[in-house]
């Protein structure tokens, strides 16, 4: 299969049958990899609720997928917006919200050019997209994401760590590895200022073997959010979640 790299191949091999079909099984299809998700989501809820100026207010699930982020998200009270380019992935989340009763507000929408009034949400949040996007593409997104938050509202993204993962150049899909100070001026340079970033991953054995075992259980959750804020752990995972705020 060609390489997934432009924006027209990254649009059309997510509205591909099997991608669809598959996308929820084969990234989080099993215990470690359902800890990816619990991580994700549990990164966000963190950040919203340590940044934005209200939880009450209305969130954006920016190429959502499947819905798993609004699956997850939507139950703890927020009011989210669920946008994505592909109507096979929206029709996917769709049903999968009416199954699990969750509350779904889908928007069929090109991140490059969403039509959102502006300053419309408190906080925008997204999972494996914008890394997927070459510089020109990104400033595009990062534009439109800027012009429908708040004044301050709250950014919250995934950045694969340049010195641990050197493997992205391998991928289907293109991915952007960044230096700290990489993504931080990238943001700075669209508008944003970088707030905080914690391990998108469990590295470390004893800490990992725990967290996948009792992901599910209050000590097991306790114990990875913890050792995913330590210095150290940070600077040897594979990505990070950061939150950043629109600063001007």
């Amino acid at each position: 299969m060609l390489r997934v790299d432009t924006e027209e191949k990254i649009k059309k091999h997510y509205r591909e049958k099997g991608v669809v079909e598959q996308y929820e099984r084969n990234r989080y299809g099993n215990i470690a990899k359902s800890l990816s998700h619990w991580i994700d989501c549990d990164a966000i809820e963190y950040f919203l609720r340590k940044y934005a100026s209200a939880l009450e207010g209305r969130f954006l699930d920016l190429a959502c997928g499947t819905g798993r982020l609004t699956r997850a998200l939507a139950p703890k009270g927020l009011d989210i917006t669920s946008a994505d380019y592909s109507q096979e992935m929206l029709e996917a989340a769709a049903q999968k919200c009416r199954q699990e009763k969750i509350p779904f507000q889908p928007v069929r929408m090109d991140a490059l050019s969403l039509s959102f009034k502006e300053e419309t949400f408190d906080g925008v949040f997204t999972v494996r997209f914008i890394r997927h996007y070459k510089q020109e593409k990104r400033t595009l997104i990062y534009k439109q994401i800027h012009r429908v938050l708040k004044p301050k509202g709250i950014l919250v993204f995934d950045v694969l760590n340049a010195e641990v993962d050197t493997t992205a150049h391998e991928r289907l899909a293109y991915d952007e590895t960044y230096t700290w100070e990489g993504i931080r001026k990238e943001l700075a340079d669209h508008g944003f200022t970088l707030l905080e970033r914690i391990a998108g991953n469990i590295v470390g054995i004893p800490v990992f073997t725990i967290a996948k075992k009792w992901s599910l259980l209050p000590l097991g959750r306790s114990l990875a959010r913890r050792y995913r804020r330590r210095e150290d752990v940070i600077n040897r995972a594979t990505h990070w979640m950061v939150a950043a705020a629109k600063s001007r």
